[in-house]
């Protein structure tokens, strides 16, 4: 595998493939449909398509998408567009699709999109060797730079605070820059996207445990306000909707935030290329409404 195509699958192709909602709920779904051209180089195309509806495609060949993430209402899409320089080196730049009035806006933001809420988009970037985590408007403006030495961040759904993990740490603080607190101390954290839970009251994470050399990743979910937490047990989690972690650790399962109840899942099948919806029909497994296929995130309405 090249090192653009791991690096595309790295940062943002892989999207965890799951919502809930009860039978009738609107379920749309953001996916890229990717091709390789004669150099071995995967294009991304961003579609959303609403389950049993007409696919609509967001993006043309001149953007390379990856990346979908919904914002909370359901009416834009952020993604990255893929760049290689002369130097074969990978770079994004954040955009965000308003499926509304049909725009898609460059934020111009020379970054990784890792949240988007109904306002502003969080993302991580470069200066140097330095890795920050910044949050701007939809269109870019009015960029803030929250922290540096710091990666895997994650917007709160109504856009005021960001998680984000530094040096053996899990931080969060305000989209205004202000407020940052230490939530987790942990030399062991696992380089994992810590995300936000439970309307946004706790946060998950992985954290590796066990005897040097023989260590293993665990879930851990722990309340915000009061520091509690739980240890779900062996890691592999792949996404937060609502009150449910979602595992991908050799089997897939749904853990409650309390870890009281657990469902198994009939999941898509894995190491497809092409990830294409188009013929999809969703299944129902109680609690769970429907599942969509590989590379997409969905949002229930």
């Amino acid at each position: 595998m090249s090192r653009m195509i791991a690096m595309l699958i790295a940062i943002g192709f892989a999207l965890p493939p799951l919502a809930m909602g009860s039978e009738g709920d609107e379920v749309r779904v953001a996916f890229i449909r990717a091709k390789e051209d004669e150099r071995g180089v995967f294009h991304g195309t961003l579609f959303v398509k609403t389950i049993g509806g007409i696919e609509r495609q967001i993006t043309t060949g001149a953007v390379n998408a990856g990346g979908p993430r919904w914002s909370p209402d359901g009416t834009k899409v952020a993604f990255n567009d893929f760049h290689v320089d002369t130097n074969g080196s990978v770079f994004d730049v954040a955009y965000v699709a308003d499926l509304t009035t049909g725009t898609v806006t460059s934020t111009t933001i020379h970054g990784s999109v890792t949240g988007v809420s109904d306002e502003l988009v969080s993302f991580t970037f470069h200066k140097g060797a330095t890795t920050w985590v910044g949050v701007a408007r939809h269109d870019g403006s009015e960029q803030i730079d929250l922290a540096s030495d710091a990666m895997h961040s994650s917007l709160s759904s109504d856009g005021s605070r960001v998680l984000f993990q530094s040096l053996e740490a899990i931080e969060i603080i305000s989209h205004n820059g202000t407020g940052r607190q230490t939530l987790v101390r942990d030399p062991l954290i696992a380089p994992v996207p810590p995300r936000f839970a439970g309307n946004d009251e706790y946060v998950v994470y992985e954290a590796y445990r066990g005897a040097p050399g023989r260590e293993e990743s665990f879930v851990f979910v722990r309340h915000i306000g009061t520091g509690e937490a739980t240890n779900l047990g062996q890691g592999g989690f792949t996404n937060v909707v609502g009150d449910w972690i979602i595992f991908d650790n050799g089997r897939q399962f749904a853990a409650s935030l309390d870890d009281k109840t657990r469902f198994e899942l009939p999941w898509r099948e894995r190491g497809a290329v092409h990830g294409d919806l188009s013929t999809f029909q969703p299944r129902t497994v109680s609690p769970f409404s429907k599942l969509p296929t590989t590379w997409a995130t969905m949002k229930i309405r």
